[in-house]
């Protein structure tokens, strides 16, 4: 018993450790709450996984297709450790 509420008690140290509080948006604005935060994230992820403009069909298609060996070669990564 009292190992598991050791255990619990590292794990909450990890989540506080882990959260992010704050960050600042992109006018230098720190934002807290949480819907502004998975907000801010969200258009972030979208900006940053958007295709470059002048990216022609075919590239694409090539980093598509390169995208399932990085996944593969990870789980492989992973499953030999």
């Amino acid at each position: 018993m009292i190992i598991q509420q050791k255990f619990h008690k590292f794990a909450d140290g990890l989540k506080a450790i882990n959260t992010i509080w704050h960050l600042t948006n992109e006018q230098g604005i720190r934002v807290s709450s949480y819907q502004k935060l998975a907000s801010l994230g969200t258009s972030h992820f979208k900006k940053l996984y958007k295709a470059p403009p002048n990216a022609s069909l075919a590239e694409i298609i090539r980093v598509d297709q390169l995208f399932q060996r990085f996944v593969d070669q990870e789980e492989e990564l992973e499953h030999n450790k």
